[in-house]
């Protein structure tokens, strides 16, 4: 295959990629605010028991709390997948997605095998949507890293 062709071929992977990835974003968010709401009452009661604190106090906390998470998820996922599409269209040449990628990577196999640890306490069909969700993220994730070397290298000849 020429060298061109790979090329394009690896900086089109890396637009797909990316593009993917916000969307898995979007969709761990999904995934995330429905395991709270579904469990929002026993979440809240329990985190009122533990703490000492009244169910009105630790309700607003706990809305805080899930909109910061939602937002740093988001955040996360939309930074790696438009840097992964700007080095694929060849706007810039960032670096730090790949690191920060890496780390998505470590988090979601943390996720995974934590669900094989307490799969007790959580339906098996929100065990089974975690790990298709975070196996393909992973996979994804892969994919850009490999796509981001193989372009690194293609273009260093």
């Amino acid at each position: 295959m020429d060298t061109d062709v790979k090329i394009r071929y690896f900086q089109n992977n890396l637009v797909t990629c990316g593009l993917g990835i916000i969307t898995l974003g979007l969709w761990t968010n999904i995934k995330a605010l429905l395991h709270f709401f579904t469990e929002f009452s026993q979440i809240i009661a329990d985190t009122a028991k533990e703490t000492g604190l009244e169910e009105e106090i630790v309700l607003p906390v706990f809305i805080v709390v899930i909109a910061l998470i939602v937002l740093i998820i988001t955040i996360w996922h939309i930074q790696i997948g438009m840097s992964s599409i700007r080095v694929g269209r060849g706007r810039k040449k960032h670096h730090f997605y790949i690191l920060s990628a890496m780390l998505l990577i470590a988090l979601n196999m943390y996720d995974v095998f934590y669900l094989f640890d307490v799969t007790t306490e959580i339906p098996l069909d929100a065990v089974i949507t975690t790990i298709i969700l975070d196996t393909t993220l992973t996979l994804v994730l892969l994919d850009m890293i490999i796509s981001h070397f193989a372009l690194l290298v293609l273009k260093k000849r």
